[in-house]
């Protein structure tokens, strides 16, 4: 499963993170952290705050839900 979830990742066209329930990077695509100027690898751990505009920390409070499949299809709204 680890080895699928890597794939997709890689594979993902856009940006795409996961993180922990304190709002830590737990993984990131490669591009992603390309974005951030950086390597998948040196995210994890650092907070999600990266992702936040300095001036509004209150996007973190409630962020929005992205849920991906474990087969990798998109489900229905």
């Amino acid at each position: 499963v680890e080895a699928q979830q890597r794939a997709l990742l890689a594979a993902f066209p856009g940006f795409i993170a996961s993180f922990s329930s304190d709002h830590r990077f737990t993984d990131a695509n490669a591009r992603l952290a390309a974005l951030l100027g950086t390597t998948p690898q040196a995210l994890v751990g650092e907070p999600a705050s990266l992702l936040v505009p300095a001036d509004n920390p209150q996007q973190l409070a409630h962020p929005p839900p992205v849920l991906v499949p474990v087969d990798g299809r998109p489900s229905e709204s």
